[in-house]
């Protein structure tokens, strides 16, 4: 009759360890799917900064062309004076926009590629965690409940008395001993 509450208390533990691995790889699936999400981000993110620069260089273009052919049309030369020099910072405020677009884009991928990373590491963690609870919170404790049961001639008597707790060894009835 007495070996039934140990068998139930491991069975209890088993399952306690079993829960604690499984939280941890849930948990670690969950890092990884977000460590994907991070990466495709990251993508979209050069992938629309490549497009946003290609169409600002296309309008520079169109720019430049625009301001030629308003120059000839006018019959100022362009090659050289006020015409070149506004020509010049037209072109200058273009590149510069470019160079924008491209850090932006840069800095935006970078941050997402390092959640990427955060986040395959922590998918690795949360694993390893699950298998540390497992082991060392769950299993061990069976252990220590053993070793806590039969601690100074104590005994686990579930019933007795109607209490259910530890009594030393032999007590048969809690009304008498909680008095002490």
């Amino acid at each position: 009759m007495s070996f039934i509450p140990l068998l139930v208390m491991g069975a209890g533990t088993v399952l306690s360890a079993v829960s604690a691995v499984q939280e941890g790889q849930a948990q670690s699936e969950a890092a990884k799917a977000n460590a994907n999400v991070a990466s495709l981000q990251a993508e979209q993110t050069c992938k629309a900064g490549a497009y946003e620069v290609s169409k600002i260089e296309r309008t520079k273009s169109q720019a430049r062309s625009t301001q030629q052919a308003l120059y000839a049309k006018s019959g100022v030369l362009i090659s050289e004076g006020s015409p070149i020099e506004v020509m010049a910072d037209t072109a200058t405020q273009y590149e510069m926009d470019i160079q924008a677009q491209k850090y932006n884009t840069a800095m935006t991928a970078a941050r997402y590629d390092y959640e990427a990373e955060y986040n395959k590491s922590m998918a690795k963690r949360y694993k390893q965690l699950g298998y540390t609870k497992a082991i060392g919170g769950t299993l061990l404790s069976l252990g220590m409940a053993g070793v806590g049961a039969g601690w100074g001639g104590k005994t686990v008597t579930p019933g007795v008395g109607g209490y259910g707790m530890n009594t030393p060894a032999g007590v048969k009835d809690m009304g008498t001993w909680s008095k002490f």
